[in-house]
């Protein structure tokens, strides 16, 4: 029902007409300034979203989801000062689910003294209040490890209740399903699943795929739900060797090495919130998991990395294996994220993008590319133009679009402004458009942006709309295969869409820190930019082409080969290729 309704209120809002109705009718409801809001962002108009919310803020003075919405808005505009204000007074109208949403601001934020007491109020909530709520506390856990132990508490608590619905309804137990697995108890979920199916107790469809998707990716080893659980408590860790459950503390004192392998949060994404880099993300972990529990020579401790940017690893001496994280250059740490080549990940002893090795170490691909023939680099191009260019694969979905390009013209791709990868630049993305304009205005050559799909910036909408109308830009949605094709040069920060300009051979210039810096033009102000550009910018192919074989071929696998993740792991471990799988 409320799918269909919100259908139906977009596509009245979509035209003047069906806009005045609604505005007639419901234009001073709090729900009708909040669903109005949400449509506006959604078409991506978050100035107009911005506006409507500041109106409405003078009728519903005390709506907690009124000020949630604003401090989303400005979290995205990067104001955070302004999210901050309204975030605290959600946690004043709403002490609960408000509180929550601040504490999440907070500690994404590192704001970590004020976080420490916004979680310590919320341990005195009732178990009930966190039976749908205990992944948002999860999830910032690790800055907080002064409440580790009341945490755990709490988790036992509600284990234990979900545990206890085994015997209760149908309505209970489907309820405690969901819950569990929002909670990231794969083994409570996977029992309560064995009794649903036992009284045919029936799932909505999409929670019965994600829970049927948790079986497949964590029910498959008899022994992995359990030990998840037992990691949990962070004191007597358990590894799975040569086929057994052990404590670390008892395993042999010999150089038996030991893995923590932390399970991003991909694994318990919602269906219908899902992207698509998820899945690939969940066929590689998966595949390393199995990698390791099949050798006997290996003792892994899986454990859940409940925030997607941080873990805590706590076994000295232990080998790391996490998602989406940074490190200082380890030879006991894999970063693994996934790649702008779709379908792909990397696998780095730093992190990713522009934290990863290569970012900082030109010599690792030096001395990789000082074994192969320039022949082997040329076909690897080839072979990555076929697959990506030619049948438009990106990252995200990429749209056909036929609206004529300018003759000339340069690409900018921007990136969102709060993306972790933004603290490595050394000009931000509306500095460098603005010295990109200053340079082709009056020139033969046009400017043509495209804005990220996943901005929500209302800064950047408002600097792209008044540079569009005075034309010194044009805007395009088109794919960005389409827009590099053709372009002169292509100028970002630091995004992937650089990457994919070096695979058309284009020229790229970046003004951040990026893994593919080995073959761009890098500059550090406006100045520096304006020399190259008058000076002119041509690829070089030979390090575009060392550089792009040793992506596709060491610092990157594909997340479906199986053999290739063995070996990688194999040798970073250092272990012995021959057969050591356990029966």
């Amino acid at each position: 029902m409320t799918r269909r309704f919100n259908t139906l209120f977009a596509a009245l809002a979509r035209n003047a007409v069906g806009l005045r109705l609604l505005h007639f009718l419901f234009g001073r409801k709090r729900w009708f300034v909040l669903m109005y809001a949400q449509h506006l962002r959604t078409a991506g108009d978050h100035v107009a979203a911005h506006r409507v919310l500041m109106l409405g803020q003078r009728t519903f003075t005390r709506s907690t989801t009124l000020h949630l919405h604003l401090a989303a808005l400005y979290n995205d505009n990067a104001d955070f000062a302004a999210a901050h204000t309204h975030f605290r007074i959600a946690s004043i109208t709403s002490p609960g689910y408000g509180m929550l949403r601040r504490l999440s601001f907070e500690s994404d934020r590192g704001l970590f003294a004020e976080g420490t007491r916004s979680f310590a109020g919320l341990l005195e909530k009732s178990d009930a209040f966190f039976r749908v709520r205990l992944p948002m506390l999860l999830r910032v856990s690790v800055h907080y490890p002064e409440h580790h132990q009341a945490l755990f508490a709490l988790q036992q608590r509600l284990r234990a209740h979900w545990l206890g619905t085994l015997k209760g309804s149908s309505k209970e137990i489907a309820t405690a399903i969901r819950q569990s697995l929002l909670a990231r108890l794969p083994d409570v979920t996977i029992q309560l699943t064995q009794r649903a199916r036992e009284r045919r107790i029936a799932l909505p469809a999409n929670w019965d795929a994600l829970v049927r998707r948790v079986e497949r990716d964590l029910g498959w080893h008899p022994r992995l739900a359990e030990l998840l659980w037992r990691n949990e408590a962070g004191d007597d860790f358990g590894a799975l060797w040569q086929g057994e459950v052990v404590s670390v503390s008892q395993l042999p004192s010999d150089k038996t090495p030991v893995v923590e392998l932390f399970l991003p949060s991909a694994f318990w994404a919602l269906p219908w919130q899902e992207k698509t880099t998820h899945a690939t993300v969940r066929v590689v972990f998966v595949n390393a998991m199995r990698a390791l529990f099949s050798r006997e020579d290996v003792a892994v401790v899986p454990r859940i990395q409940h925030n997607w940017r941080y873990c805590e690893p706590c076994i000295p001496e232990a080998y790391v294996i996490s998602y989406h994280t940074v490190s200082s250059p380890s030879s006991r740490r894999l970063h693994i994220q996934e790649s702008t080549l779709q379908g792909r990940c990397s696998f780095d002893g730093a992190g990713f993008a522009g934290f990863a090795s290569i970012a900082n170490d030109a010599s690792l691909i030096d001395d990789f590319s000082a074994h192969v023939t320039p022949e082997v680099c040329a076909a690897t191009c080839q072979d990555l133009y076929r697959q990506y260019v030619e049948r438009n694969v990106s990252k995200y979905a990429q749209h056909r679009d036929t609206t004529p390009l300018p003759e000339r013209y340069v690409f900018v791709p921007l990136q969102v402004q709060t993306d972790v990868v933004a603290q490595l630049a050394h000009m931000d993305a509306l500095e460098l458009l603005h010295a990109v304009v200053q340079h082709y205005r009056e020139t033969a050559t046009r400017v043509v942006v495209k804005r990220h799909p996943y901005c929500a910036s209302m800064r950047v909408q408002r600097v792209l709309t008044s540079l569009a109308e005075q034309d010194d830009i044009v805007l395009s949605n088109a794919s960005v295969h389409q827009l590099i094709q053709n372009a002169e040069a292509v100028l970002t920060v630091n995004s992937g869409t650089g990457l994919e300009a070096l695979i058309h051979g284009r020229p790229v210039v970046v003004v951040g820190k990026c893994d593919y810096a080995y073959a761009a033009h890098e500059v550090r102000s406006a100045d520096e930019l304006h020399v190259l550009l008058a000076q002119g910018v041509a690829p070089d192919m030979a390090r575009t082409q060392r550089l792009l074989h040793y992506y596709y071929a060491q610092y990157t696998l594909a997340a479906d080969d199986q053999t290739a993740i063995a070996q990688r792991l194999t040798a970073w471990l250092g272990l012995d290729a021959g057969d050591h799988t356990a029966d």
